[in-house]
C-alpha cells in the first residue's frame, strides 16, 4: 500500500510545492499554517531559514500528535488544536485513514466517506481579536499588534477554504501579506463561487497566480500577493 504521507513529504521538501513563496515566508514575521496536517509545511518553513513565529491550525488530535514529533521543541510554534472555519462550532470530520491529507467536513470523490469525528473550529476574526487582548499583558499586546500585520497565510483545508474566505471582511484581508492556497474545483457551484472569491481577493491583492494541481485538474494552487 503506497505511504501517502511520505509523498506529501516528498512534494513538499523535494519538489518544493510551496517553492513559489520562499521568499514571502523568509520575510515574515508571522505565518499561520491552516490545515497544519502534520506539520511538514511548518517544518519545511524553518528548514528554508524562516525565523517567523508560526501559528499552526488542526483541528484532528492524530495529526497533531505527529506535528509535535518534529515541532515540539520549537518555541515559536503556536499550537491551536482547532482548525479555521467560517464561524465557531463543532463540525462533523470524515477521517481518511489511509490519505489524511483528505479529511475534511466535505465528502467528495477524494473523501467519499470516511470514520466520523467531531471537532471544533473558530474563526479568524474572533482568533485576531483573542491574539490582540494579548492576555492582559499590555507589553504583550503591543507586540501582538505588530506581529499581525502582514501575515503570510497557507491554507490548504480540502474544500473548506470557500465557506472561510467568503466570511472574511476587510479586518481580516488587511492583515494579511501574502496567502498561498490549495482550491478545490470539482463541480459547477465551486468554479462559480471561485470567479467571485478572485475577485474580492483582487480588491486586496494586485497579484493573483494560479498553477494547476499536476495530480487533479480540478484543484488549484493560487498565490495572491500585495
Amino acid at each position: 500500500m503506497k505511504d501517502y504521507n511520505q509523498a506529501l513529504h516528498y512534494e513538499i521538501f523535494v519538489k518544493e510545492e510551496y517553492a513559489c513563496m520562499k521568499q514571502e515566508i523568509l520575510n515574515a514575521k508571522t505565518i499561520f499554517d491552516i490545515g497544519g496536517h502534520m506539520g511538514y509545511f511548518s517544518e519545511w518553513c524553518r528548514e528554508i531559514g524562516s525565523e517567523a513565529e508560526i501559528h499552526y491550525f488542526e483541528p484532528l488530535p492524530f495529526l497533531i500528535e505527529e506535528a509535535m514529533k518534529c515541532l515540539k521543541d520549537d518555541p515559536k510554534i503556536i499550537w491551536n488544536t482547532f482548525g479555521i472555519g467560517a464561524k465557531e462550532e463543532e463540525i462533523r470530520f470524515l477521517i481518511n485513514r489511509e490519505k489524511t491529507m483528505q479529511s475534511s467536513s466535505m465528502s467528495s470523490f477524494l473523501n467519499p466517506q470516511g470514520e466520523e469525528m467531531l471537532v471544533q473550529m473558530k474563526n479568524m476574526k474572533q482568533y485576531l481579536s483573542s491574539l490582540e487582548k494579548g492576555r492582559g499583558n499590555p507589553e504583550l499586546a503591543k507586540k501582538e499588534e505588530v506581529f499581525l500585520e502582514d501575515i503570510v497565510v497557507k491554507m490548504d483545508i480540502e474544500g473548506m477554504e470557500f465557506e472561510v474566505l467568503e466570511s472574511w471582511g476587510e479586518e481580516i484581508f488587511e492583515r494579511i501579506g501574502a496567502m498561498i492556497m490549495e482550491v478545490h474545483l470539482f463541480d459547477p457551484e465551486k468554479i462559480e463561487r471561485y470567479q467571485e472569491l478572485k475577485e474580492k481577493m483582487r480588491q486586496h491583492f494586485p497579484s493573483l497566480e494560479e498553477w494547476i494541481s499536476p495530480y487533479n485538474q480540478g484543484i488549484l494552487l493560487v498565490k495572491v500577493t500585495k
